[in-house]
């Protein structure tokens, strides 16, 4: 009896497709929507024309148009992990553009303070500026709704071109953490700075009630040196006076007037000027 032998099922390789995953999260629906509303005028608000994502670098590595390419060659990397198109062709090629920007306000910065900005670009080609200038005047508002419902309209006759634009600046990580480091850095300065100068009022007023000991002790030294000096004086006129009684009536004459003329007489009392003028004083008297 014949024999009917199987072969074995081949087995198939299946290949399986990943589900691609999105690279980035999307912005759509996280950008508020506005609420329908109308200018003055009657036109309906401006509506978000598209997403405006900006990197902000540190400048201190641009020094040369050399450095800006090199950036270039450093952020395809970034750009290619996380789907986002990369290109600089065309631009290594053409000259450096050079732009003069100036910002306007007033003395008070008015415009900067209500969230609005006028600035000015010229180009400029070989040293020269080409062109008419572009002067665009801005609002600026975390709010979307309150940015859309403000009219930047100008009321010119002139070319104009009104846009509304979304700007998103990326809060990463490193940088929140490198913010925080940066304040408390910014914190513990203010901390030591304060305490420096809480020191140096402290060795201010040390130096101070020293300055004022000093000179309280000197003022006292001083009044023992004046007593001790008066003291002194006072002894050797009593001892003087002691040997020449005479000298207190010189010291009595030249007390009572800068007129009286000094007389030398005997001790015995009776040339006396004292006596004279007393006795011609009671002579006056009774004749009266």
């Amino acid at each position: 009896m014949p024999t009917v032998k199987t072969a074995p099922a081949r087995s198939k390789a299946v290949a399986v497709v990943p589900k691609k995953e999105p690279v980035t999260p999307s912005w759509v629906g996280r950008v508020p929507l506005l609420k329908p509303g109308q200018y003055s005028d009657g036109m309906p608000i401006h509506h978000v024309e598209y997403l405006c994502c900006k990197l902000l670098l540190r400048p201190n590595r641009f020094i040369s148009r050399q450095s800006l390419f090199d950036f270039g060659k450093v952020m395809r990397g970034p750009a290619k992990q996380n789907g986002v198109g990369f290109s600089v062709a065309g631009f290594d090629s053409q000259p450096v553009k050079i732009r003069e920007v100036l910002f306007i306000d007033t003395d008070d910065f008015r415009l900067y303070n209500n969230a609005f900005i006028l600035r000015r670009r010229i180009p400029y080609k070989d040293g020269f500026p080409i062109g008419d200038p572009e002067v665009v005047f801005k609002f600026r508002h975390p709010d979307m709704q309150v940015a859309a419902e403000t009219d930047m309209r100008p009321h010119i006759l002139g070319d104009h071109q009104v846009k509304f634009k979304c700007q998103a600046l990326p809060l990463k990580e490193k940088q929140i953490q490198q913010s925080k480091l940066e304040a408390e850095a910014r914190k513990e300065a203010t901390v030591k700075n304060a305490e420096a100068m809480a020191e140096a009022k402290v060795i201010d007023s040390k130096a101070e009630l020293e300055r004022r000991k000093m000179m309280t002790e000197g003022e006292a030294d001083r009044i023992r040196h004046v007593a001790a000096a008066d003291s002194e004086r006072l002894r050797m006129e009593a001892d003087v006076l002691k040997q020449s009684p005479l000298l207190i009536q010189k010291i009595i004459a030249e007390k009572l007037s800068d007129k009286v003329q000094i007389m030398m007489v005997p001790n015995d009392g009776k040339f006396f000027f004292a006596n004279d003028v007393l006795k011609g004083a009671t002579t006056v008297r009774t004749t009266e």
